[in-house]
């Protein structure tokens, strides 16, 4: 059971990572875009990547409990 678990937040940490970076990636150029536009995209930028970052710590608590239980 520790271990199927083990695993799948191990896939889910992983994913959500792959997914970090393609946001990071799209943000990016959207930045480039409204800056080039002369345009103000994002309010609360800080507040979206706390949240990201947040998201990511826990997971990783989670997978790290489960790694010390098997």
């Amino acid at each position: 059971m520790y271990i199927d678990m083990y695993e799948y937040y191990k896939d889910t940490r992983d994913r959500f990572k792959h997914y970090i970076y393609n946001i990071q990636v799209e943000l990016d150029h959207l930045l480039d875009l409204s800056q080039i536009l002369d345009i103000q995209l994002f309010h609360s930028g800080i507040q979206i990547w706390n949240t990201v970052l947040y998201a990511e710590e826990h997971i990783n608590h989670i997978q790290e409990w489960y790694c010390s239980k098997i």
